[in-house]
């Protein structure tokens, strides 16, 4: 019934000693640099070069990051529908043997332990709700 889910994380092994910060860090020092060289010449062409070089790492990760919060949020959603529709047809089946299995105590057991694993996916679709509105806190933070 769980189906397991791997996830396999490319990393560019040239830059994968520098943080984001780094990276940003670096954009800008090489920015200034850019700056002060003399349009044409060698150190503005060689500048550029490496500017370029390092914007792109920098937007692919960026990109990366958004794929794999895009993708866990779609998982965490799917799993949240699936609870969803779990603890209806708990309910359906629930009503069912109240109405035809009177005093049926292994029927009464295995009904508390499925309404138990219920209550745990429930609180995974709690979960979802948090992956997803992670991003908006996050947002917040930044502006």
């Amino acid at each position: 019934m769980a189906e397991e889910i791997v996830r396999i994380l490319k990393v560019d092994t040239k830059n994968s000693g520098k943080s984001i910060k780094e990276l940003r860090n670096e954009i800008k020092g090489l920015r200034s640099e850019l700056d002060k060289a003399v349009v044409g010449s060698e150190e503005f062409e060689s500048t550029l070069k490496q500017l370029t070089q390092t914007q792109k790492t920098y937007n692919n990760l960026q990109q990366q990051i958004k794929d794999m919060t895009r993708s866990t949020q779609q998982d965490m959603v799917k799993l949240a529908t699936f609870a969803q529709n779990l603890g209806k047809a708990y309910s359906a089946a629930n009503a069912a043997i109240g109405l035809f299995a009177d005093g049926n105590e292994d029927v009464q057991k295995a009904m508390l332990k499925v309404q138990r694993t219920i209550q745990l996916i429930q609180g995974l679709d709690g979960i979802a709700g948090l992956v997803r509105d992670l991003p908006k806190v996050a947002n917040l933070f930044k502006g």
